[in-house]
This record gives C-alpha cells, structure tokens and sequence, in this order.
C-alpha cells in the first residue's frame, strides 16, 4: 500500500496519477447516481456524489508531496459615485433623445458601496486548496468568513469578488466583517488557511473611489 502511495503521489507521475484521481472521482459520482435510482430519493445521490468529489479533491491535495505554492493578492475599495449635471438633450448617431452631459457633478451620490477582489495564484503543478478565510482584528484575534472550499488547479488564478452597496441595500457577509474589524486609518488583515494548515496573510488599506476625480 504505501509504494501505491508513493507512486501515486510522486511529481513524475502527476499525469497517470491525476487522471486515477478523476476516475475515483467519476467513480464516486456514479456509484451515489445508482444508490439514488434504486431508492428514488435525489437528495441521497446528490449529497453522495458531493461527498466523493470534495473527498477526493481533500485527500489528493492533502498527500501529494509536491504541494502547490500559492500567492495570495487583494484590494479593497469604496466607491461613490455622483450625479453628473446635464444641460437639455441631443439626438444620437440612431435618433434617440438622450440628455447631453457636462462633465461636472453634483453632491448628490447616486451609488455608493465597497468592493472585494482576491486573486489567488498557484505556481506549481499540484492543486491547492484554500479551507478557510477570514479577517484579523487590531489584536490579532482571527474572525471567520467562510469555510467553503476555494480549488486552485496547477498554474493558473482563481478570483473573487465581493461586493456591497449603501444605496442599493445590498449585504454581503464578507463586506460587514470587514468593515466591523478595519482599523480608524481603514487597514486590515486577512487570512486563508490551505488543506495543510498553512496561512497566508494579505495586509490590505481600503482605497477611496470617487467619480467627480
């Protein structure tokens, strides 16, 4: 068994071993289809099949001894935007009546709100897998996110985005805790913890985006 595990896992066997790793996984995926039919409930098959594919994607990222170098960026930002004045209305190139714009704004904002962007780099071949996220407050006490799991396969960027808006009255989760753990000067800390327990930390000032600049 533990020369299986050898080869399975060894860098110059990635291609064989992978493609044993997506077998097991379509394997997994059939074998809670036929459970499902024989006992007529989707639910059963659905979880199931859940189930062997994250199994899979845990326990092959986890053993591989080439792990996955991961690199980690994000930015955080608020925007408001204000009303841009106009001055009575022209025809377009297709006849339509549109109102003819200045340039200058008004103090009236029209939306405003604050956007999340994370890219996550993988420099290896191997996947990697991101477990958890969170935010750290001022005294380094970590407060979760989310824990749903984040795939990055070998070689490329996976990117995230959240975002929320005042006047739109739409929440997002990620949004409210970092705005409830920022520091007065908007700076923060986040971190993600991969499948090995390893972190990885992104100190992050929040930027101020305004239409009338």
């Amino acid at each position: 068994m533990r020369k299986f595990l050898n080869w399975l896992f060894n860098p110059r066997n990635a291609g064989i071993s992978s493609a044993l790793i997506v077998g097991f996984v379509a394997g997994m995926g059939g074998m809670s289809f036929y459970i499902g039919a024989m006992i007529d409930t989707g639910s059963l098959a659905d979880w199931l099949s859940a189930l062997g594919t994250i199994g899979a994607v845990w326990f092959a990222v986890k053993s591989r001894t080439d792990k996955a170098k991961l690199i980690i960026k994000a930015d955080f930002s608020y925007h408001e935007n204000y009303m841009e004045e106009t001055d009575g209305y022209v025809r377009n190139d297709l006849g339509i009546t549109e109102p003819k714009y200045t340039g200058n704004y008004t103090d009236d904002i029209v939306t405003e709100g604050h956007v999340l962007t994370i890219y996550i780099s993988n420099m290896r071949q191997s996947s990697g897998l991101i477990t958890e996220w969170g935010v750290i407050d001022n005294v380094g006490k970590k407060h979760l996110i989310s824990t749903e799991p984040i795939v990055i396969p070998g070689f490329e960027v996976i990117g995230l985005t959240r975002s929320a808006s005042k006047s739109g009255g739409k929440y997002d989760y990620a949004i409210n805790q970092i705005n409830s753990y920022k520091s007065k000067g908007k700076k923060f800390k986040l971190y993600f913890q991969d499948v090995n327990d390893k972190e990885y930390y992104c100190n992050i000032a929040e930027r101020k985006i305004i239409n009338q600049d």
